[in-house]
């Protein structure tokens, strides 16, 4: 793909508000672009949500795109950009996992309710661990580093339906796998954490 794939005449109708224009550019680079995603991302879901992200950001943009840069270049190193955030905000989950983790140890009472706690997170962290990139990133921003769907969404790119579709499913998910694969003491009191979500 190179910067002639795309007429200099569709940027300026773009860059104009023309959806037609837009229309031509999602199918010249929807594809390749998802594939490109896919591969860095190795997760079907986030790279759907990065790739729509991507276009409802270069629409919004649509008035800043030079028409004499190579298009093509601009639009992949956003996406690229973009499937990078995730990872920069992934590798941050862990430090916050940390954190959480020393917090609660210093409010713990007994070595038994100690035990208790930590086999329920490690139980927790399980699950977490098994969501999706884009799903798991949502959850800890919104469920613990308690954001507001309003901070999730600007710092995501991503719309409140979004958020609040992904959340259910993770809820979901969550209280699924704590019933199914640990006993039901545990279970219960996984269910009791999250018990107002």
């Amino acid at each position: 793909m190179t910067a002639t794939d795309l007429n200099k005449e569709i940027i300026l109708q773009f860059s104009g508000g023309s959806a037609q224009a837009f229309e031509h550019i999602y199918k010249r680079y929807s594809k390749i672009i998802y594939k490109r995603l896919l591969f860095l991302l190795k997760d079907q879901e986030t790279a759907d949500e990065i790739l729509q992200s991507l276009f409802i950001k270069i629409w919004d943009m649509r008035e800043t795109i030079d028409a004499d840069k190579p298009f093509s270049a601009y639009i992949l190193r956003m996406a690229d950009h973009m499937a990078i955030d995730v990872f920069r905000k992934l590798t941050r989950d862990k430090k916050l996992q940390k954190e959480l983790w020393d917090n609660f140890m210093e409010y713990s009472t007994s070595p038994d309710e100690d035990y208790i706690y930590k086999e329920n997170l490690n139980i927790l962290e399980q699950a977490i661990e098994q969501m999706p990139p884009q799903r798991k990133l949502i959850f800890r921003l919104c469920k613990i580093e308690g954001k507001s769907y309003k901070e999730v969404s600007e710092e995501l790119n991503i719309s409140y339906s979004t958020i609040s579709n992904q959340l259910v499913i993770a809820m979901k998910f969550l209280k699924k796998y704590a019933i199914e694969h640990e006993n039901t003491l545990k279970s219960a009191l996984i269910l009791m954490i999250f018990k107002d979500f």
